[in-house]
């Protein structure tokens, strides 16, 4: 697969309440289960369905799109409300399985790589059957992952030389020059923001050592830190890992990558 972006099987909240795809049965076939956060009770609301894999909620909470894989195809269906019949989109060889619904009931976020061969992240009309905006596209590489806050797009990662990051939102990106200005000479993200946005989740380290992990409010007073990721190794020299460029026989240009133990730290000093 390109992209691995969902980051768990939650669906959906409303107050008390939540919704979750939940494979009971062990077969692939996830129901999906609405659950009272009062009481613990549940009530499911779609029976799994043979070869669907995901359900999507919209903004309202109503169960409006599943996939399905079939002999290697994949079958996108889509309903209008939930008491419509269900109908497959059409044209989407080139579409990961959706990501989430828009605020808008017949929009959702895709990603796709019918412009030039990358996995980039795009806005699709289900009424029209059409990509109708492209929100970010790299010419080299697929999107790694696409996160998303109150059903916005918040920001998207990628991986050149290093791993980079585009944001949709001003205050997120606001919240990464914060960051960068509290742990100079770190390459810092944020993994996880709480439910206001007003605190997170930093990973910070440096380009050849282990990550750390840290809880921090935007204002720069609430620091608890969470612990790391090799602690062992946080005062050792680590292997340099060196980008080197070649072009293949037929002329496509390659990125490749070779990792030299220390004390090595150039190709020079290996040949």
């Amino acid at each position: 697969a390109k992209m691995c972006i969902r980051d768990s099987d939650y669906l959906w909240d409303a107050p008390g309440k939540m919704l979750v795809a939940v494979d009971r049965t062990q077969t692939g076939r996830p129901d999906v289960v609405e659950v009272d956060l009062a009481t613990g009770e549940t009530r499911r609301l779609e029976r799994g369905r043979a070869r669907v894999v995901d359900w999507l909620t919209d903004a309202t909470g109503t169960v409006r799109l599943s996939v399905a894989f079939e002999r290697r195809r994949k079958i996108i269906s889509v309903r209008d409300d939930a008491q419509a019949p269900c109908r497959v989109l059409l044209d989407i060889d080139v579409m990961a399985p959706p990501l989430a619904f828009t605020h808008d009931p017949n929009v959702i976020f895709v990603g796709a790589d019918h412009e030039n061969g990358r996995m980039g992240i795009y806005r699709y009309d289900l009424q029209r059957q059409a990509f109708i905006e492209r929100l970010f596209l790299n010419e080299k590489v697929d999107v790694d992952r696409f996160a998303l806050r109150d059903r916005a797009a918040l920001f998207a990662d990628y991986v050149l030389d290093s791993d980079e990051r585009v944001f949709f939102d001003p205050r997120a990106a606001e919240d990464q020059r914060a960051i960068d200005r509290r742990r100079p000479g770190r390459i810092n993200r944020i993994v996880s923001y709480s439910d206001d946005m007003e605190r997170f989740i930093v990973e910070s380290g440096l380009a050849q050592g282990p990550v750390s992990y840290a809880i921090e409010s935007r204002d720069g007073r609430l620091q608890i830190s969470l612990g790391a990721q090799f602690p062992g190794l946080a005062d050792s020299a680590l292997a340099a890992v060196l980008p080197v460029p070649f072009v293949a026989r037929d002329g496509l240009p390659l990125d490749a990558y070779v990792t030299l133990p220390p004390p090595l730290s150039r190709l020079d000093d290996a040949r």
